[in-house]
C-alpha cells in the first residue's frame, strides 16, 4: 500500500477502500495477478529459510505465499487497516508485520534481510531515493531486491478527456496514448477507481533505473509480461502492450 502523505485516518479509509477494490475488481487473485507474482518469485529463487521483507505488503497476499514457501517473512506497511487484514489472514504462518514507512523502515535492522520484494507500491511512495536507500540498508551484501510497478512508459497520467486507449467499434484495442510522460509527480484521474481515489506517482523509466543504481544496486533482470491472448474476447491492451515492469537487482557491497 502507498506511503504518500495521508493523515492517519485517511490511511485507514484508504485501507478499507483498497481491500474493497481488490475484492470487487480482483476477486480471483490466483488467476488475475498470480502470473506476475510467479515472475517475481522466480526472480527471487529458493526462499526456504531466508529472511524476506515484503515492502508495502498491504493485506498480506504476497507475504502468505512467501511464508508458504518457507521464507521467514517480515511485512511492512503504513496502513493499520491493511495490516489488520494481513494479520487476520496469516494465522499460523509466523509472519511478522510492522507498521512502518518504506522510506525509512525504522523497525527493520541493518543487513537483516536476504531479499526485499515490493509489489506494486513504489508508484505511491513520495521519496524513491529514500526508499531504495532504506532497502539497501536492511539487505545483506548480495541481497536481492525484486519489485513490480506500473510500466512507466505505458501507464502515464490520464483522465476522461484524455483516455489512454483507442478502441475500435467492436471494443478491440487499437492504440495507446502516452501523455505527459516527462512530467513526474502525483496525479489523479477523474474516475472512482484506484487512480481516481488514491492517485499515483508517475516517474520516468530513467528515474527508476538511475535511482536504483545510485542507491547501491546492480540491475540483473527485467520482465515486461503480456497477458495471454484469449481468442473468444476482444483484443485487450494487456495482451499487446505491457502494463507492468518487473525488475530484479542485487545489493552491491558497501
Amino acid at each position: 500500500m502507498s506511503t504518500h502523505k495521508l493523515a492517519e485516518s485517511e490511511y485507514d479509509k484508504a485501507g478499507d477502500f483498497y481491500v474493497n477494490w481488490l475484492d470487487k475488481n480482483v476477486p480471483d487473485r490466483d488467476t488475475q495477478i498470480r502470473p506476475s507474482i510467479e515472475i517475481m518469485l522466480a526472480m527471487l529463487g529458493d526462499v526456504q529459510g531466508t529472511n524476506v521483507c515484503d515492502l508495502g505488503c498491504g493485506e498480506g497476499y504476497l507475504s502468505r505465499i512467501l511464508a508458504s514457501r518457507g521464507a521467514l517473512v517480515t511485512g511492512v506497511d503504513t496502513s493499520r487497516i491493511l495490516l489488520r487484514h494481513a494479520r487476520e489472514h496469516s494465522n499460523q504462518l509466523g509472519i511478522t508485520y510492522f507498521l512502518d514507512d518504506a522510506q525509512s523502515m525504522n523497525q527493520v535492522s541493518d543487513a537483516s534481510m536476504d531479499a526485499v520484494i515490493c509489489n506494486m507500491a513504489l508508484m505511491d511512495i513520495p521519496d524513491l531515493t529514500a526508499t531504495f536507500s532504506s532497502v539497501r540498508r536492511v539487505l545483506v551484501d548480495g541481497g536481492k531486491l525484486v519489485f513490480s510497478i506500473l510500466h512507466p512508459c505505458f501507464f502515464t497520467p490520464f483522465n476522461a478527456e484524455n483516455p489512454p486507449e483507442d478502441l475500435d467499434e467492436e471494443g478491440n484495442f487499437k492504440a495507446l496514448r502516452v501523455t505527459r510522460y516527462g512530467l513526474e509527480g502525483k496525479w489523479f484521474s477523474d474516475g472512482d477507481g484506484m487512480c481516481g481515489t488514491l492517485g499515483s506517482r508517475h516517474r520516468t523509466l530513467s528515474t527508476y533505473l538511475n535511482t536504483l543504481s545510485t542507491s547501491g544496486f546492480q540491475l540483473e533482470e527485467v520482465s515486461e509480461p503480456l497477458a495471454p491472448v484469449l481468442e473468444a474476447t476482444a483484443k485487450r491492451r494487456e495482451s499487446i502492450v505491457p502494463t507492468l515492469l518487473i525488475a530484479k537487482s542485487t545489493a552491491l557491497p558497501t
